[in-house]
C-alpha cells in the first residue's frame, strides 16, 4: 500500500470518528436537557408528594390504633 492510498484511508477513518464524535456529543446534549427538564416537573411536584406521605403515614397510625 503506497503512502497516498494510506493517507486517503486514514483521513476517511478519522472523518468518520469526529461525525461519531458530534453525533455523541448532540445525543448526550439531548440527554442533558431531558434530564433537567424532568427534574424541573419533580421540584413542582414535591410538595404535593410530601403532603400525600403525611396524609399516608397520619392514615397508617390511625389504622394501627
Amino acid at each position: 500500500m503506497d503512502q497516498q492510498t494510506l493517507l486517503t484511508v486514514m483521513t476517511v477513518f478519522v472523518c468518520i470518528s469526529a461525525i461519531a464524535l458530534l453525533i455523541q456529543m448532540g445525543m448526550l446534549i439531548g440527554m442533558y436537557k431531558a434530564a433537567r427538564g424532568m427534574q424541573d416537573s419533580v421540584q413542582r411536584l414535591l410538595p404535593k408528594i410530601e403532603s400525600l406521605i403525611d396524609t399516608s403515614r397520619q392514615t397508617v397510625e390511625d389504622s394501627r390504633k
